[in-house]
């Protein structure tokens, strides 16, 4: 079977005059370029996605890496600020059990109470807290002269 663009006609076969093949060579010509055209810009798409799909896999291999890199530091700190939680309670027993020492029961009562509440229920600490709760004074003052009358 011929197509339109061929030079003869399917009933007489006859030839065409040179005018009317031109026309249509030039319209067989146009519509390869169109063909190609399209066919380009299709490829010319897909190569733009492929590319982006590609960055885009890279961007995510990258963010999940850093991700990965936050969530063990953040770990790390945890633990860090949990030690230094527990040292900081253990400093407060300590200067507890000195401030009983010395006699400064309110700052011993109120030292301790952070270093339990901080996290030390170690048996020195619970015996200090039970030698504060037995001990009947609140509170005591050295006065440096004579006192006569106390009003509270």
């Amino acid at each position: 079977m011929r197509s339109a663009s061929d030079s003869r006609t399917e009933e007489n076969d006859i030839e065409l005059p040179s005018l009317v093949q031109e026309f249509f060579e030039r319209g067989r010509r146009a519509h390869a370029r169109r063909v190609q055209r399209r066919r380009g810009l299709v490829g010319l798409l897909l190569t733009g996605f492929a590319s982006a799909a590609v960055v885009f896999a890279i961007q995510k291999m990258k963010a999940d890496e850093q991700r990965d890199v936050a969530s063990y530091q953040w770990q790390r700190a945890e633990q860090q600020r949990k030690v230094a939680s527990r040292q900081r309670a253990e400093a407060l027993f300590e200067s507890g059990r000195g401030a009983y020492d010395r006699g400064d029961l309110v700052e011993a009562r109120a030292k301790l109470r952070a270093a339990i509440e901080g996290g030390v229920s170690s048996p020195p600490a619970r015996r200090l807290w039970y030698q504060l709760q037995r001990d009947p004074r609140r509170w005591s003052e050295e006065m440096a002269g004579a006192l006569y009358d106390v009003a509270i």
